[in-house]
């Protein structure tokens, strides 16, 4: 796995160029793919619960260097997003008045979906759910086996925004 990572580290690398100050260095096109870097590097942390690694060297390396960066990427991606809020506040008209409906609601659906997926998987499993913790995990507060804490993190971000 780590040889994955290496690999992925040169497709990042690949035509970078080194020049003077870019004016707009913080603006969508740039961020927009740093924080695909991020999303990809997160979903290589969560994979290691479902694939098996071997005892040897080099998966022993993949987990070292993603148990330093998984906590990185995660705070990046966040500082990223919330940056791209920022900016659609400042220029876009009304971006307000429309951000429970187009941020939250829709983040929100979204989860749901993902929930709900779970919670007939432990109705088939016949998991043993209080009839509040399926509910509550349609918000985040609860899980059903899913990862909760980051819809739930941003969801209140998005609620403190609004």
């Amino acid at each position: 796995m780590i040889i994955f990572l290496g690999l992925l580290a040169l497709i990042c690398l690949y035509k970078i160029k080194f020049s003077s100050f870019h004016e707009d260095y913080m603006g969508k096109d740039q961020t927009g793919a740093i924080k695909g870097i991020f999303a990809v590097i997160i979903f290589c942390s969560h994979i290691r619960g479902y694939v098996e690694l071997d005892s040897n060297l080099l998966d022993k390396g993949y987990v070292y260097i993603l148990g330093y960066l998984g906590q990185l990427m995660v705070t990046l991606f966040f500082f990223y997003s919330g940056y791209g809020v920022l900016k659609s506040y400042i220029a876009k008209d009304n971006y307000s008045k429309n951000f429970a409906k187009n941020r939250i609601l829709k983040t929100l659906l979204h989860f749901d979906i993902a929930v709900f997926c779970y919670l007939v998987l432990a109705l088939i499993l016949k998991s043993n759910y209080s009839w509040y913790e399926y509910l509550l995990s349609f918000t985040g507060w609860t899980t059903l086996g899913n990862s909760n804490w980051f819809i739930f993190v941003m969801l209140a971000l998005y609620l403190i925004t609004a």
